[in-house]
């Protein structure tokens, strides 16, 4: 798979609210108005929405970021378990937690 495009989440991916004051929060379609959750929600919007066809995103959870949005936004997310999947490029914040996970 090629993975194309980008979303918007959380200042520094630091909240479980999903929400960028910068930018705006991304709209939860699964109901507008309350937030998408977790730092990946932007990720969990884009499945959830079906953006451009959109079939899986990738998010990092080190502690509920993958599974906060997607019980949020109705979609499947899944966090391996730690070191199942190469984390590589991945800009680190707690070391001994970070996982990359998807949604779909």
């Amino acid at each position: 798979a090629t993975g194309v495009g980008v979303t918007h989440m959380d200042e520094f991916a630091y909240s479980i609210s999903g929400e960028n004051f910068h930018y705006g929060a991304p709209i939860n379609p699964a109901s507008p108005g309350r937030v998408p959750g977790g730092s990946s929600s932007g990720s969990a919007v884009a499945v959830a929405a079906a953006v451009d066809k959109c079939d899986f995103a990738l998010g990092t959870d080190s502690g509920g970021s993958v599974r906060i949005p997607a019980a949020h936004c109705g979609v499947f997310g899944f966090r391996p378990t730690h070191g199942a999947v190469s984390a590589t490029g991945v800009i680190k914040f707690a070391k001994s937690l970070d996982t990359v996970g998807w949604f779909a």
